[in-house]
């Protein structure tokens, strides 16, 4: 059982947030409950900046792992979680949508379920530079009107990845990803290509707001900077790893240790349509490279890049784009 709270005396309920979260690991599958209300919640890229938004929400979870095809050092699950939430954007006037639909309040009686294998071996410089490991993951997501609620679709998400050797240490990461959606959601529950890159972050625990911060909806094309946004889209990512430094060897007051440090050669493409609308499609591709890294704080490990980035059109010439983001070097 985990309760949590913080409290404005001058606004009890806008300004506050509470939290309690209740899971019986002596069942199999694992059982839990979830109820939170948040003033901030902000996580989502929406124009120019981060839309933030105040939600309430009502969480029934269940965690089953699977004895399927066992494999040493790999792990097979299925999740399911309904939730009933009412969210209200705050601040849809202080960023610029850049053309994007006016972000919406109201409320969401949504399903999601996630069948993810993933092979991890353990291994030194793992957010850096994994030699070995792979993993897929389909997920359902989707929403009824019942109780009043707003909204009705159901969108289908797949992934995969896998790391094959090289030469010596080298490595070459292999990620792909297709997602499809029927019906309408949240104008600014969107999926596509973004123009940042979402965070992408190991947590100890996934619930309320820090769930989004785990395995977004969106992928970035690298040297692009424009959103793309449709209901079906197709993306593929291929990096030529290298390892450089294995420590920093560095640590900041005894809290914060840096990794090794990586070079990664990549080539990016990604394609967003409608599927009611033939003449909607955006293609994408992207070139560069990029240096990786991690710092250790207590309790997580971040993984983060600084890079390079051309679109596929435009290589070798003076239009590039510098960039940075934070996200393990495998993205579940």
């Amino acid at each position: 059982l985990l309760a949590g709270a913080m409290v404005s005396p001058r606004a009890l309920w806008d300004r506050s947030a509470y939290g309690v979260q209740y899971s019986n690991s002596q069942l199999r599958p694992t059982l839990g409950v979830a109820a939170y209300r948040s003033p901030v919640y902000g996580i989502t890229q929406y124009g120019d900046g981060v839309l933030l938004d105040r939600r309430t929400s009502l969480d029934l979870t269940m965690d089953l792992p699977l004895d399927v095809a066992v494999q040493p050092y790999t792990g097979t699950s299925l999740s399911a979680r309904l939730r009933l939430v009412d969210l209200e954007p705050i601040n849809e006037d202080r960023i610029s949508l850049l053309g994007l639909p006016e972000p919406e309040a109201g409320q969401q009686l949504e399903g999601r379920m996630v069948f993810s294998r993933v092979e991890q071996p353990p291994q030194q410089g793992w957010f850096v530079h994994p030699l070995s490991g792979g993993g897929a993951r389909f997920e359902l997501y989707g929403a009824m009107r019942a109780f009043g609620t707003d909204t009705e679709f159901l969108r289908a998400d797949l992934a995969a990845y896998r790391i094959l050797p090289g030469i010596g240490d080298h490595r070459l990461f292999v990620y792909g990803r297709a997602q499809a959606q029927q019906g309408e959601s949240f104008a600014q529950d969107y999926f596509g290509l973004s123009r940042r890159d979402d965070l992408r972050l190991r947590l100890p625990v996934e619930v309320g707001p820090l769930e989004a911060l785990t395995f977004g909806p969106t992928e970035r094309v690298r040297g692009h900077r424009a959103f793309a946004l449709g209901n079906r889209m197709l993306f593929g990512s291929v990096e030529y790893r290298v390892p450089l430094v294995p420590s920093l060897r560095t640590q900041i007051l005894g809290l914060a240790r840096f990794g090794g440090v990586g070079l990664s050669l990549f080539a990016d493409a990604g394609v967003v349509w409608e599927s009611e609308r033939s003449n909607h499609t955006v293609q994408r591709t992207g070139v560069g490279a990029e240096l990786k890294s991690s710092v250790s704080l207590p309790g997580i490990n971040v993984g983060f890049s600084a890079g390079i980035g051309q679109k596929g059109a435009e290589v070798f010439t003076q239009d590039h784009e510098v960039y940075w983001r934070i996200r393990t070097a495998v993205p579940f």
